[in-house]
């Protein structure tokens, strides 16, 4: 394992969540205040949609376990809209939690920030401080790259610059945005980690039916299927398979046949005995063992002796 890689890692991540930490100190009102929980309302962009993460409920109950016993140790972020009320852009969990406390008063940290950067405190800061599944990443990437690309950012960014933002390579950035092309039921078995994330790039070239086929397969299997095990399957559906035996058959033309180094042993492998005993009376199997063995022990037998095994 390279630990160095993983201490960059960690390093990288803390430098990138106190670039948004930055962010909200510059822009600091200095007022932290006391507000009334019926005051706050949570994230909205400028066309009325949703904070772009999902809720954790667990999560939620854990803060509010926390907070029931210890109170709230950090303060929520917020800023003033024009109608006199407060918009949560860091906090959305602890609020929650507070709400489910029957808190009436919440403290909060006000911000003057403008609507791209309040879109970045909500997005950055959810991302470093939580672990968002790959859908809720893709849905929050392709909506900050839109964002990023709109008239609500006076800067346009790169891609370089948006998936260093979240500390995430180039690719890996891709990936995520193919993830938007794909069928619901792959990506929602990359959620449960059923399928690399790393397998899209060879996912996308399968049409609407074939990412159905791939997904059935590896639902009916449950088991996980890492970037190479997909790779194959992606092949397999390309080649023609059309159903699930078609695609098990496959598979199993595909494996490497055990070579033993008794000549005997790859004689039973290679009939596939164990798959044909059903097919077979005892009488015809006897015979099968007997000419197997004669054979491994190069023992010739006369007609006499055949019939005899036969009686």
């Amino acid at each position: 394992m390279n630990f160095d890689k993983i201490a960059d890692s960690n390093k990288n991540r803390k430098s990138h969540a106190s670039d948004v930490q930055q962010l909200i100190d510059a822009a600091d009102s200095g007022e932290q205040l006391m507000i009334p929980m019926s005051k706050i309302k949570e994230y909205t962009d400028s066309k009325g949609g949703a904070q772009p993460f999902t809720i954790d409920d667990d999560k939620v109950e854990a803060l509010a376990a926390s907070i029931e016993e210890n109170g709230l140790i950090e303060p929520i972020v917020v800023r003033e809209t024009e109608n006199g009320e407060y918009q949560i852009l860091a906090g959305h969990h602890r609020y929650r939690a507070c709400r489910k406390c029957s808190f009436r008063d919440i403290e909060c940290k006000i911000v003057n920030v403008s609507d791209w950067e309040a879109y970045r405190i909500v997005v950055e800061s959810n991302v470093h401080h939580g672990k968002p599944k790959p859908t809720d990443m893709m849905r929050i990437l392709v909506e900050y790259k839109a964002a990023s690309e709109s008239d609500l950012c006076e800067d346009k960014l790169t891609n370089s610059m948006i998936a260093k933002a979240f500390d995430i390579s180039e690719r890996h950035l891709y990936r995520y945005l193919i993830m938007m092309k794909l069928d619901d039921r792959i990506n929602a078995l990359i959620d449960d980690e059923s399928v690399a994330i790393g397998a899209v790039d060879d996912i996308k070239q399968l049409d609407t039916n074939q990412q159905k086929l791939f997904a059935e397969y590896v639902d009916e299997v449950g088991k996980a299927f890492n970037a190479s095990k997909c790779k194959k399957l992606v092949k397999i559906i390309l080649s023609g398979a059309s159903s699930m035996e078609e695609i098990d058959e496959a598979f199993e033309s595909g494996k490497k046949k055990k070579k033993y180094k008794t000549a005997l042993y790859n004689d039973i492998e290679n009939l596939q005995l164990k798959a044909k005993v059903n097919e077979h009376t005892e009488e015809e199997l006897n015979e099968l063992v007997t000419n197997l063995l004669a054979k491994h022990f190069g023992v010739e037998l006369n007609e006499s002796e055949e019939n005899s095994d036969e009686e």
